[in-house]
């Protein structure tokens, strides 16, 4: 498993060539999101956030190719008018973003936010998930590594 250098731990993930540097959580999360074998072509991994509640990002695809993804927001109070993106990180280039939907009004308890990629990285590429509420980017975001 890779783990990166900001004390990303607690990942989570099943894809032979995608492997998960997810970032850190409670301890609740840290019992739920223990880090499981290697399968197919997928991964994902949760960080602490404000709430409580936490952020998640999970990735589909297959080797060095992304085709879709979520971003997952949860917390007891309601959550509103919201968007979020999956962000490829670069090594010494810009972020780029690729955005899910933005939803008007609010859920309460968890928000789910569809990501389209469909794009082929180059080794070691990060991706985070970064959740918008209001306007405002919500602390915690996890982050998967793109690997042969």
């Amino acid at each position: 498993m890779d783990k990166s250098a900001t004390g990303h731990r607690c990942a989570r993930h099943t894809g032979s060539r995608l492997l998960a540097a997810a970032a850190g959580a409670t301890a609740a999360l840290a019992l739920s999101l223990a880090t499981a074998p290697q399968a197919a072509a997928s991964a994902g991994g949760c960080t602490a956030s404000t709430g409580p509640g936490y952020v998640c990002v999970n990735v589909d695809g297959s080797g060095l190719r992304v085709n879709k993804g979520n971003v997952v927001r949860t917390k007891p109070d309601g959550i509103c008018n919201y968007r979020a993106a999956l962000v490829a990180k670069y090594p010494g280039k810009p972020d780029t973003y690729y955005w899910g939907s933005y939803h008007n009004g609010c859920v309460y308890g968890r928000a789910y936010v569809n990501v389209t990629v469909q794009w082929t990285f180059a080794d070691g590429v990060r991706i985070c998930g970064y959740f918008y509420e209001g306007g405002s980017l919500q602390p915690g975001q996890p982050c998967v590594t793109v690997r042969r």
